[in-house]
C-alpha cells in the first residue's frame, strides 16, 4: 500500500525497517500543471498491483531537488511521474549517489520523449513492470566546462533553435498560459522570430577524435536517446546502451528546407538530406566565439548572461543507471 511522505522532515530520515523499497516523486506542475489530475488513477492503480511504496509529492523545483535526494540515497527503486525535465532534475541529484537507485519513469509531461523510449506512457504497463522489477542499464551523457562535471542528461542536449524556440513558447505560456494548446504554432512563431532576429544561423566549431568541423547551423543535436521535440525521431539508428553519442548538425539554407527536414524527421528520413550532417562518437568538444546556450531535456543551461561559455565538452558515461522496463527494449 502507498504511504504518503509529502511532509517528511529531511533531518529525521524514515527507518529502514518500515520503508518501503520504492518510492514514488509525483510532479504535478508537469505539462503546465495538468498532471496533478492523473494523481488519484497513479496512486489507485498501483495499490492495484499491490505495490508498497512511500509517495512523495514535489511543491516546487526546489522542493522535487530535494526529494530527490532524499530518495536517491534511501531507496532501492525510485519512479518520477513527470515530464522530461522531472526526469533530468532527478537523474542529476541520484547520479552522485555512490549506490544509485533504479529509475522508473511515467511519462505525464508535455513531451514525453525520454519515457516514450526508456520509461511508460500509461500505467498498466507501469504497474506490471513494478511487479516483475525487471531493469536495464542505459548510457548517460555528462557536460564538462574546462574539465569541471556541470551536467548529467538521459535524452538530447541542443543548441541554436533548441534553445531559441524552447525560450519563446516558455516566455509566452508564462504570459497566456491560456494558449497551452497553441503550444506548436507559438513555437512556429519562434522558429520566426529566431530568424529575424539573427539568432540562427550561428558560428560553431565541433570536434570529435582529434576532427574539428567549422561550420553555421541553425539547430545541433547531441542525443543518446532516439525522441526528441515530442515524438521526432531526430536519432533512428541510436542505441542508450552501446556507449556513443549521436550528433546531427542542420545547415537549411532557407525556411522551406527547415520545414521539409522537420517532416523527413518525423520517420527518421533525415539522415540523407545534404543540409544534416551526422556524427557518432564517445566524446564531443563543442567551442565558438559566441556564447553557448544549451537545452538539455527541458532545461537551459548557460542561457544568461550571468554565465557566458564559449566551450563545452561532452561525454557519454556508459550504462551508468539502470532504468525500470517491461522489456528488452
Amino acid at each position: 500500500m502507498g504511504r504518503s511522505k509529502e511532509n517528511i522532515a529531511f533531518s529525521h530520515q524514515v527507518s529502514t525497517e518500515t520503508m518501503a523499497e520504492i518510492a514514488v516523486i509525483f510532479n504535478p506542475g508537469a505539462a503546465w500543471g495538468q498532471a496533478r489530475k492523473i494523481k488519484p488513477t497513479l496512486l489507485a492503480e498501483l495499490k492495484k498491483h499491490r505495490i508498497t511504496f512511500d509517495f512523495f509529492e514535489s511543491q516546487s523545483e526546489a522542493h522535487l531537488l530535494e526529494l530527490a535526494r532524499h530518495v536517491g540515497s534511501t531507496y532501492q527503486y525510485v519512479l518520477c511521474a513527470g515530464g522530461d525535465t522531472t526526469f533530468h532534475l532527478v537523474l542529476n541529484e541520484v547520479m552522485p549517489v555512490s549506490r544509485r537507485p533504479i529509475l522508473g519513469l511515467l511519462g505525464v509531461g508535455s513531451s514525453n520523449d525520454i519515457a516514450r523510449q526508456l520509461g511508460f506512457l500509461n500505467l498498466e504497463s507501469l504497474g506490471s513492470a513494478l511487479q516483475k522489477k525487471v531493469s536495464r542499464e542505459v548510457d548517460v551523457g555528462a557536460i564538462f566546462v574546462f574539465g569541471e562535471l556541470r551536467r548529467y542528461f538521459l535524452g538530447q542536449v541542443s543548441l541554436g533553435l533548441g534553445v531559441t524556440v524552447n525560450r519563446f513558447v516558455e516566455k509566452w505560456l508564462k504570459r497566456f498560459p491560456f494558449l497551452r494548446g497553441w503550444s506548436p504554432f507559438i513555437g512556429g512563431w519562434g522558429i520566426l522570430s529566431s530568424y529575424f532576429h539573427r539568432q540562427v544561423p550561428f558560428s560553431l566549431s565541433l570536434e570529435e577524435n582529434e576532427r574539428i568541423i567549422q561550420t553555421t547551423p541553425v539547430l545541433v543535436v547531441i542525443s543518446n536517446t532516439n525522441y526528441w521535440a515530442s515524438g521526432q525521431q531526430i536519432n533512428p539508428l541510436g542505441q542508450v546502451d552501446d556507449g556513443k553519442l549521436e550528433v546531427f548538425v542542420f545547415r537549411p539554407k532557407h525556411l522551406a528546407q527547415l520545414a521539409k527536414l522537420y517532416q523527413a524527421m518525423r520517420e527518421g528520413r533525415h539522415l540523407q538530406a545534404q543540409e544534416v550532417t551526422y556524427l557518432q562518437g564517445n566524446s564531443f568538444r563543442l567551442f565558438s566565439s559566441h556564447p553557448l546556450a544549451l537545452q538539455l531535456d527541458g532545461e537551459r543551461l548557460f542561457d544568461s548572461k550571468q554565465e557566458e561559455v564559449r566551450e563545452i565538452k561532452i561525454k557519454v558515461i556508459p550504462r551508468a543507471i539502470k532504468i525500470l522496463t517491461c522489456k528488452n527494449r
